[in-house]
């Protein structure tokens, strides 16, 4: 029986398992019982993480017989804009049961997520459903910071595993695969591909201290960009750390001669697949420098590619360094009844990461592995 009648309420930790059950037969399509490992997940990510805030719950709809048909995560996050600390809120991992209840669940969940006391609602991680939801609940698209840039590394075998994925080009990638990597291996060593020397600059594993003194900076440059300390540092690349779909996660820096950092970056690193990019940053005029570094250490790493969200910043920059810019989909969403802060996203003019959304959540990097 399809029931109409919803309500939503706070997610309580006794609603853990339920929710997580949800999410497997939502997303897995499955009507298992949730594994510990997914239940725990969600505990850490909604009642035990660095930031969480009472006044800020995540959102289950119920229905008039009490089971929860849906749900809506919320993950508070401190940021600073124009020097103040605000408070923002990441949507995340809606869903509904569309075999228990046919109604505006999603819609509710949505309203009730953006009319919360946080200063900003975002999220990018939204497919199309989901941006649709949002923005009829009076939400919108961050459109500069949909885009998305892929550095080539391994361009035949990035071409190859394409190839394997596509019906009608499966067997041109089979035939190609034994001739990928000697191709590649030339195009690096004198092609246009080839990263172009840094120079006296050294590359480097970033310490913690290292790293959260990098994020710190980024508050005097930016007029809107999250804020860390060493605590909430730390269990956020612990969390982002367990998503092994991509690999193993790296923190690294990138100094002068002198010991100054011009740059530093987070991605993972797995032979064989693209490097994803959680956070890049580069000083004025060492966009160039970082870029090839990364380059340099994802190809040791066996990367055939990389990619990461676009910061409006440096658009020009991407360009010029051989990127390929791309909008695959219009999933960074915003809102806030302070005009002033969605004008400034607008613009490009914060600093938002993967780092800041819920791009890092294993939820979505793992989704499709067993728990």
């Amino acid at each position: 029986m399809l029931l109409n009648a919803a309500e939503v309420q706070p997610l309580l930790r006794e609603d853990v398992p339920e929710v997580a059950r949800l999410w497997q037969k939502v997303f897995r399509k499955s009507d298992q019982p949730a594994s510990p490992a997914l239940q725990k997940h969600f505990q850490e990510i909604f009642f035990e993480g660095p930031w969480a805030d009472p006044e800020l719950p995540s959102l289950v709809c119920r229905a008039g017989n009490d089971e929860i048909i849906g749900f809506l995560g919320r993950f508070p996050r401190t940021m600073t804009f124009k020097g103040r600390t605000i408070r923002s809120a990441i949507a995340t991992q809606l869903m509904i049961d569309t075999t228990r209840h046919r109604g505006f669940g999603a819609i509710q969940l949505m309203r009730k997520f953006l009319s919360g006391p946080q200063d900003l609602s975002f999220t990018d991680g939204a497919d199309e459903s989901a941006r649709k939801i949002w923005e009829h609940a009076g939400g919108a698209t961050a459109k500069l910071y949909c885009l998305e840039w892929t550095r080539m590394i391994r361009p035949m075998q990035f071409a190859s595993n394409w190839m394997r994925h596509s019906r009608r080009l499966a067997l041109a990638g089979k035939i190609l695969r034994p001739f990928a990597r000697p191709l590649d291996a030339m195009m690096m060593s004198s092609g246009p591909l080839r990263p172009r020397e840094i120079g006296e600059h050294i590359r480097e594993d970033a310490t913690s201290e290292v790293l959260l003194e990098c994020l710190r900076d980024l508050e005097s440059r930016y007029s809107l960009c999250g804020r860390f300390n060493a605590d909430s540092l730390e269990w956020l690349l612990d969390q982002a750390g367990q998503a092994k779909r991509y690999g193993e996660l790296k923190r690294r820096t990138v100094r002068k001669k002198d010991g100054r950092v011009v740059g530093w970056y987070v991605y993972y690193a797995k032979p064989g697949v693209r490097a994803q990019v959680l956070h890049l940053h580069a000083a004025p005029k060492s966009f160039s420098i970082v870029m090839n570094a990364l380059v340099l250490d994802a190809h040791a790493d066996g990367a055939i590619a990389i990619e990461g969200g676009m910061q409006p910043e440096f658009l020009a920059d991407f360009s010029n360094n051989r990127c390929w810019l791309k909008a695959p989909g219009l999933g960074v969403l915003v809102h806030s009844r302070d005009p002033d802060l969605l004008q400034t996203i607008h613009r490009g003019e914060a600093m938002l990461s993967r780092l800041d959304g819920e791009w890092w959540m294993k939820f979505g990097i793992d989704r499709h592995l067993n728990w």
